[in-house]
């Protein structure tokens, strides 16, 4: 006999869990709750024999139905159990009703565990699942899908220690409704959280159906948005236009600009398809795409800007043009640029935009110890903006908004920033990335600028530098042509013509020439010339103007230095000669002295076609030059003079208050005359003097109070006259005349004037000795001027060295060589300041040459 539990007995264990279970369905979901109230639930039954479930439920073929432990054991299955899990109801026996093939095992067994655990504490429990058997076919890239759903309800059995499992597949309306409950739930959330806009409209443009979401670009509220009335009131203009989407149904990608709320302006990217939902037949999706407008336009300029900056030539110019494209990119903002001044340590503004002149003209040139943004961002090298610590009231900050300062390397600042007279925000995440690209461009563009200086600079050392070793090649060839011509000329004249033709030679220079220049006359006279110009000798002026713009061989005599005119045509106003050397096609001359031991020769004057003809190398060469020319004269004049049967003997009268013997002929009222001079070893000048009129120890007291002598001696002394040895620092020119074929044969000194008589082997050298004198002395004149000729016996005489040359004059005027000898070796020898051996010596070697000379001449006669 079966019978029919509704509820729990009396005294059951299941009476007291019975109010539980009631709350446990009170306690479920809604969706469980309807279920359990239609009814699908059947009753549990009790058989006679104790079987926790009647035969009609467990034999439904349509109802999943097991009887499992409370430890969740399968004691018995149904075959609609069976067929469900496609296992055999005698394998499902034994096996946890948790570890059935579930489609989502891990959860699943979770929940299956959990309803166990609540229908073993005497609750009634539920949980839906599928099994993985019951699955569709998988879609192409995607897994499949269980393809029934079931609803499964654990409960106990009244006085008994089993469960029942009992599961239904879940209504396909039933489920419809609850997935397209979730997918609504998905889709609002969804719409209220993205940023895209969606709007559907009538085909008259009027909304049926705003996002709520349209606040995000729109600024407006969906009711506000409603009160525009048509899509093109909101976005300015109608996005479908023609009859594009009546043909394809579709229309995309659409480009519209449309003013919020706050009236800035939005780049709208929208897409129209047609639809019919609820009266709407258009619905159209709005993306903002402002930011990513912004960054493609600034690309395109910052891609047009460096292509410009690839032509820019100098800094300024690229600054230029970065402010300039600067200022179109950030439509909210502007750009100024700053260059650094490594001579003053100054950042000073090169460029700036219109908005942003003003403040920075207020601020002006930067010091690095400015509290200055642009002076912060430069010296630490970091990028400073109007967010970071620190206060920046003063200076550019104070006039703008917002700013960042930009540094670009070793070359400046660039700022970025706005006005006063914009909101705070208005540069903006895009307006600073484009700044910083702009930077990086200037930056690039100044690298490249900077590079190609340096290669310009580089190029330009070089090729001055190909130039020097040009000239100098071009100049070593010239010396080397004038020293080979130097040695093979005989003579001045010989040298003087080497010299011009030297010069000409393969167009090396138009014209030259060599002139002398006396001392008792500025005019110089030409003595050789090479090139096709030589009437331009005739024609210029040779002798100082009144307007002291002289030629400039003129002036190299006057001046005894190199003078250089650089451009004829600059000085052509200024005298005669300039207009008579660009007549000959003369642009730039160069004129050097010939100078040798202080002694004037001559000049010798250069003429080219170009002007700045005339390096610094080759006037440094020149200059060397003219000193190897006047050495080389020098030499050929004193051969000459060894050489030549004719002399030229000058007299001298010498006035000069600052001469030595001249101040000591005056102090003591008699007559100097220097016996013979001869320079010392130690740089000092040896001078035997005889005196007439005057005490010699006075004489030589007086010398040596003077600065000029440095000791005397008295070498003779007889009453009012003798011999006195004064020891000079300077000479009194013999050595100098010597040098230049000059010989001293008289020199006199009287308390009115001096008498010099020098003998020259020609003209030529002559004239040098006066230009030698009349630099020495204040006042000389030339008294007498007489050619004689050259006896043998001036050339005779033994070969003795200066030394021994001194001490033979000063032993001959001291009368050791007098028959009475009246004064020792030892005397003459201290007065010398040598030893009485090495005195001795010297007489010695001094006599040997002399019976040399005298014994060993084939021309001498004896007279017996």
């Amino acid at each position: 006999m079966r019978s029919v539990i509704d509820a729990p007995p009396a005294g059951s264990r299941a009476r007291s869990s019975y109010p539980a279970a009631r709350a446990a369905a009170v306690s479920m979901p809604r969706r469980q709750l309807d279920f359990s109230a239609r009814g699908c639930w059947p009753t549990v039954m009790v058989s006679d024999d104790h079987q926790p479930v009647s035969a009609p439920v467990f034999n439904d073929p349509d109802r999943f139905v097991a009887v499992v432990d409370a430890d969740g054991v399968v004691l018995s299955a149904n075959d609609a159990a069976a067929d469900a899990a496609t296992t055999p109801a005698a394998a499902l026996q034994g096996r946890r009703l948790w570890g059935l093939p579930w489609a989502n095992p891990t959860a699943t067994r979770h929940e299956v565990q959990r309803a166990v655990r609540a229908a073993a504490n005497d609750e009634y429990a539920s949980f839906d699942a599928a099994f993985e058997t019951q699955r569709t076919p998988a879609a192409s890239g995607r897994d499949a899908e269980p393809s029934v759903q079931w609803a499964f309800r654990v409960q106990p059995v009244p006085n008994d220690d089993r469960l029942v499992v009992q599961g239904d597949v879940r209504r396909e309306r039933e489920q419809l409704a609850e997935e397209l409950r979730a997918s609504e739930e998905l889709h609002r959330v969804t719409l209220n959280n993205m940023t895209d806009t969606v709007l559907v409209t009538d085909d008259d443009g009027t909304f049926t159906y705003v996002c709520p979401n349209a606040h995000y670009i729109f600024g407006y509220t969906a009711e506000e948005i409603r009160a525009f009335g048509t899509i093109d009131e909101l976005l300015g203009c109608d996005p479908v236009g023609g009859d594009s989407l009546s043909r394809n149904g579709v229309v995309t990608n659409v480009e519209c600009t449309a003013t919020d709320a706050n009236g800035d302006q939005h780049t709208l990217l929208v897409n129209v398809r047609e639809v019919s939902i609820q009266g709407g037949t258009r619905l159209y999706s709005c993306r903002d795409v402002t930011t990513r407008k912004q960054r493609e336009d600034a690309l395109a300029q910052l891609q047009e800007t460096s292509r410009d900056l690839l032509y820019a030539g100098t800094a300024t110019e690229a600054a230029t043009r970065v402010v300039d494209d600067g200022t179109a990119a950030l439509p909210a903002g502007g750009i100024a640029v700053y260059r650094f001044d490594r001579h003053e340590n100054r950042l000073y503004p090169v460029a700036a935009a219109d908005n942003l002149a003003a403040a920075v003209e207020d601020a002006g040139e930067l010091r690095l110890d400015d509290r200055s943004p642009v002076g912060t961002a430069f010296v630490a090298d970091r990028v400073v903006d109007s967010g970071a610590e620190g206060e920046w009231d003063a200076g550019v900050a104070a006039g703008l908004a917002e700013w960042t300062a930009l540094p670009i390397g070793d070359h400046g600042v660039v700022l970025a920033g706005t006005d006063r007279g914009r909101s705070d925000d208005a540069l903006g995440a895009v307006g600073i990335e484009i700044a910083r690209l702009l930077a990086a461009t200037l930056e690039a563009a100044l690298d490249r600028l900077d590079r190609e200086a340096e290669l310009r600079e580089r190029d330009q050392r070089l090729q001055a530098q190909n130039r020097r070793l040009s000239e100098i090649n071009q100049v070593n060839e010239i010396i080397r042509e004038v020293d080979g011509a130097l040695v093979d000329a005989d003579s001045r004249a010989d040298i003087e013509t080497a010299v011009c033709e030297r010069l000409t030679a393969g167009d090396r220079f138009a014209f030259a020439w060599v002139g002398d220049a006396t001392a008792h006359n500025d005019h110089v006279t030409p003595r050789a010339w090479a090139g096709d110009a030589s009437s331009y000798l005739d024609e210029a002026a040779l002798s100082p103007t009144a307007s002291g713009v002289s030629e400039p061989a003129v002036r190299t005599a006057a001046d005894r230095s190199v003078t250089l005119v650089p451009n004829v045509a600059d000085r052509r106003r200024d005298a005669d000669w300039p207009a008579a050397a660009l007549a000959h096609g003369f642009n730039s001359v160069l004129s050097v002295p010939l100078v040798s031991d202080d002694v004037l020769f001559g000049t010798v004057t250069v003429y080219d076609t170009a002007p700045n003809a005339f390096s610094e190398t080759v006037r440094a060469v020149f200059a060397e030059l003219g000193q190897t020319v006047g050495a080389a004269i020098s030499s050929a004049q004193r051969k000459a003079a060894l050489d030549g049967d004719t002399t030229v003997v000058v007299t001298y009268a010498v006035r000069d208050q600052s001469w030595l013997l001249g101040r000591l002929a005056a102090d003591f009222d008699c007559q100097l005359t220097v016996e013979s001079e001869v320079a010392g070893s130690t740089g000092d000048t040896r001078v035997v003097v005889s005196v007439d009129g005057a005490d010699p120890d006075a004489v030589v007291a007086g010398a040596t109070a003077l600065v000029d002598v440095i000791s005397g001696d008295v070498v003779q002394a007889t009453g009012d006259s003798g011999v006195v040895s004064l020891s000079l620092r300077t000479g009194l020119r013999s050595r100098a005349l010597a040098a230049q074929g000059v010989t001293r044969r008289q020199l006199t000194a009287t308390p009115e004037s001096g008498t010099l008589v020098a003998a020259a082997p020609d003209a030529a050298t002559a004239r040098a000795a006066d230009s030698l004198l009349a630099d020495a002395f204040a006042s000389v004149d030339v008294t007498a001027r007489r050619r004689q000729q050259s006896s043998a016996d001036d050339a005779q005489g033994p070969s003795l060295t200066e030394r021994q040359v001194e001490v033979a004059q000063v032993a001959y005027h001291s009368g050791f060589f007098d028959p009475s000898h009246a004064v020792s070796g030892a005397v003459v020898a201290e007065t010398l300041g040598i030893s009485n051996t090495a005195f001795y010596d010297h007489v010695n070697r001094i006599e040997s040459k002399v019976f040399d000379a005298v014994f060993d001449d084939p021309g001498c006669s004896w007279v017996e």
